[in-house]
């Protein structure tokens, strides 16, 4: 099985998904964790080698998903807390 960016996902959360569109921290995760009971053997080694194929791109797709959820993540909040109303009496 060779996968290109218009092959779909074999399996998991973004099955059916063409290769291109599936985020590449979960393609990352996929080297680091891996989905062994998710995958059948000649699945895993042809999403294994689509990464590799493709690590150059992944790596900056990936880089892009983090800024973008650091983005979309609130601003730090300044919180005061009023440690008095925990005194007891």
């Amino acid at each position: 099985m060779i996968l290109t960016d218009e092959s779909q996902m074999p399996f998991g959360k973004y099955k059916d998904v063409e290769m291109q569109n599936v985020p590449a921290g979960y393609l990352l995760d996929f080297l680091i964790v891996g989905f062994a009971g998710r995958a059948k053997v000649g699945e895993r080694e042809a999403i294994t080698a689509y990464i590799e194929s493709n690590s150059e791109v992944i790596n900056k797709m990936y880089i892009l998903e983090q800024e973008q959820h650091q983005e979309e993540q609130p601003e730090d909040m300044d919180v005061d807390i009023d440690f008095d109303i925990f005194e007891q009496e």
